[in-house]
């Protein structure tokens, strides 16, 4: 074959065509990763279970098959195979176990069976702006999951996972001992709160979420934070009838476009007193451009409708809703702080 012949791959491209290759096949370990997960693979071997027909006995699969995804799980570095035929997990694989305190067993779910469609269609997304979650599920995706209980838990855990994730550099860098009350609006099952109260003691705590929301929240396992804390359920389009000196809108604004997110920023604005804060917790857009803060961006825009913004941005919708920046407070991870008081 002739060297210029266009079915030969120059050398100096060779590498970037296996790496561009790698990142097309990211669907089958998404695949993969899902699978091993659905079927708790990785904890039936944990529990002693580590040759392929008894992991196929004990989880109910064909023999043949499962031999082959064990086999690619372990071009995964996911498990190790034994000369005597038994699997083994690796550190690596060990946090697709829903019991590994970092484990990434929800999201491993959440993306094939709640995300894998809407991206799908990022042409179509990318060709007339609109989000394409509904397209293809139906409906939004808080009314899908609220229409489909166990996608919502898988939701609700992925989030409480990867909340607690970030709760740490969070808390790192914001000092919540000047406050006596802080509302968290659009707060999820509570995640931050417990957090904060935890860290605060003389600290009160509001949840504001939709009634759904706060009727499946877990109890929290220390008694003195639940007394400290007062579940108020509504809209944050309409009202918010609380009366705090803390009030915190965390991953909530990035979930909407810019109509909506001022529509929020004013009715906090409202119901803030004269000398109240108001911390947004965002991913804030950086001209860094390897930042996941882009990557966030683009799903936002897929699933909910919602935008990553720069500070510029949060300083215009903070403007328009009659609250001022005081300051941004970046946190060791990829969330920042973004501090305001009323004009």
């Amino acid at each position: 074959m002739q060297p210029d012949s266009p079915d030969v791959i120059p050398m100096d491209t060779a590498e970037l065509h296996k790496q561009l290759t790698h990142d097309l096949n990211g669907f089958q370990r998404a695949a993969i990763m899902h699978a091993l997960v659905s079927l708790n693979v990785i904890d039936t071997i944990q529990q002693g279970a580590t040759v392929s027909k008894d992991i196929a006995t004990v989880i109910g699969v064909d023999h043949s098959a499962l031999i082959r995804i064990l086999n690619a799980a372990v071009s995964l570095r996911l498990l190790n195979a034994g000369h005597d035929g038994h699997y083994t997990v690796t550190e690596r694989g060990a946090l697709l176990s829903p019991s590994h305190p970092n484990t990434v067993s929800a999201y491993a779910r959440l993306s094939v069976e709640q995300y894998w469609l809407p991206w799908r269609e990022l042409t179509q997304s990318i060709r007339d702006g609109q989000t394409v979650f509904d397209r293809v599920h139906g409906c939004k995706p808080w009314e899908y999951r609220n229409l489909h209980p166990e996608q919502g838990a898988l939701f609700d855990t992925w989030q409480k996972g990867e909340s607690s994730q970030a709760l740490r550099d969070i808390l790192a860098v914001w000092d919540l001992s000047p406050f006596k009350v802080v509302a968290d609006i659009g707060g999820g099952i509570g995640t931050l709160l417990d957090a904060s109260l935890s860290q605060w003691p003389q600290l009160q705590g509001v949840l504001f979420e939709q009634a759904q929301t706060l009727a499946k929240m877990p109890p929290f396992q220390n008694p003195d934070i639940a007394q400290r804390l007062t579940k108020l359920s509504g809209d944050f389009f309409k009202d918010i009838p609380i009366e705090a000196d803390c009030w915190v809108l965390k991953s909530v604004l990035h979930n909407w476009d810019d109509e909506h997110a001022q529509k929020i920023l004013m009715q906090c604005a409202k119901a803030m007193g004269q000398h109240a804060r108001l911390f947004i917790i965002e991913r804030v857009l950086r001209d860094d451009l390897s930042s996941n803060a882009f990557m966030v961006d683009l799903h936002m825009l897929m699933v909910t409708g919602g935008r990553e913004r720069t500070m510029a941005q949060y300083q215009q919708l903070a403007s328009k809703a009659g609250l001022s920046v005081l300051r941004l407070t970046p946190t060791a991870g990829d969330f920042s702080l973004i501090e305001l008081t009323l004009q």
